[in-house]
């Protein structure tokens, strides 16, 4: 069932409607006009000649109301001349059905102009979730990519793996950043993520220095390490 005006004509053709449809009728063109920009409907049905516009206009002006789906229109009336059918066509007009009209043939026209309508306005919903599905796709698939970018950065465009930085495993002081190309630590932090190292000591080295302080050369374990080893690099005592 669709929600059909009708714009004039004869009083048989609302009440025929009205068998299958939801059927809104009024004799003026420009309440017909607001109310189709106001509320929805699935046709219009215009009786020719339009008495109180120019028909040509008014059929312009409904196909002016919508940008995507636009409500199909129907004129109903006397015979036409083919020049004349152009005219209304030309001017927005979806069908036209010559009366008198067999009351079947009637019926199944405007059944065919609804179905087509809402099936045209289920399509655009489709279109408009899948174009936002698309957009959220492009997203992040942009987010992915300033990631992966951002990976690469780091690595200085190594041709590794990304998500791995090579570090010396003796010195602990350099890493890879391409093929055979090594820099120190704290110049890639700062050329890569802009930080700059400085000095502290972590609580385990506190206790240990703290033992050797205490000890001395000779008291200290086995297992710790010699004077030498223990002065930090870079410290003189």
């Amino acid at each position: 069932m669709g929600k059909v005006l009708v714009v004039g004509g004869p009083e048989f053709v609302a009440v025929l409607l009205a068998e299958e449809h939801q059927v809104f009728s009024t004799l003026l063109s420009q309440e017909a006009l607001d109310r189709v920009a106001q509320e929805g409907f699935s046709l219009v049905m215009v009786h020719w000649p339009v008495l109180d516009m120019d028909g040509h206009a008014l059929l312009r002006r409904l196909r002016s109301l919508f940008d995507q789906v636009p409500v199909p229109v129907m004129v109903i009336g006397p015979w036409m001349a083919p020049e004349d059918l152009s005219l209304i066509f030309a001017a927005g007009a979806s069908d036209y059905v010559k009366l008198p009209e067999q009351r079947a043939e009637l019926l199944a026209r405007v059944r065919v102009q609804v179905q087509t309508y809402e099936r045209q306005k289920e399509l655009e919903l489709v279109k408009a979730s899948l174009e936002a599905e698309l957009a959220e796709a492009n997203r992040r698939c942009a987010e992915l990519e300033d990631y992966v970018a951002g990976i690469k950065a780091l690595g200085g465009g190594r041709q590794l793996r990304p998500d791995l930085l090579p570090i010396c495993a003796w010195c602990k002081d350099k890493v890879e950043i391409e093929h055979g190309h090594w820099i120190s630590l704290d110049t890639y932090l700062k050329e890569k993520l802009g930080l700059a190292l400085t000095h502290g000591i972590c609580p385990d080295c506190l206790v240990r220095f703290m033992r050797f302080d205490t000890n001395g050369i000779n008291g200290a374990p086995d297992n710790q390490p010699s004077h030498i080893d223990r002065i930090p690099k870079g410290s003189s005592r």
